[in-house]
């Protein structure tokens, strides 16, 4: 969404992602700030496989999505410490399609998830807090 007000300011060239999102909330960047103001993550998620559709269609703008999205999944991973040995699980209705995305070392490491979110962060917790208690 930021990219189309971008566009739609004529600060960025836009693409066929952004001419969507903006035809999608009627052409309207009002409603587009309103619309991120107020939107629960789901309705975010909503638009979000559209930018996997664009992106497989070399819309330059979903590939920057995309791209940037992939920066930030691998800097967590290696804010938790990754030593390239642990498992890495994608969870969430986007998390499989990122996986081909991701840089060769993370994506040796990706198994089929074994639970759910809570379970995994219940486990990590467990994990965390049981080592630093030693």
């Amino acid at each position: 969404m930021q990219e189309t007000l971008l566009c739609y300011d004529k600060i960025h060239q836009g693409s066929k992602l952004t001419k969507y999102v903006l035809e999608y909330f009627d052409n309207s960047p009002q409603a587009i700030v309103e619309f991120a103001s107020k939107a629960t993550p789901a309705k975010f998620g909503e638009l979000a496989p559209k930018i996997f559709e664009f992106a497989q269609k070399n819309d330059l703008i979903a590939n920057k999505i995309i791209k940037d999205a992939v920066v930030n999944i691998e800097e967590a991973i290696e804010a938790m410490t990754f030593r390239g040995d642990e498992n890495l699980y994608m969870l969430g209705g986007l998390g499989e399609k990122y996986i081909k995305f991701l840089n060769k070392k993370y994506k040796e490491r990706i198994c089929e998830p074994k639970g759910d979110a809570l379970s995994g962060a219940v486990l990590l917790a467990v994990k965390h807090f049981s080592h630093n208690e030693k």
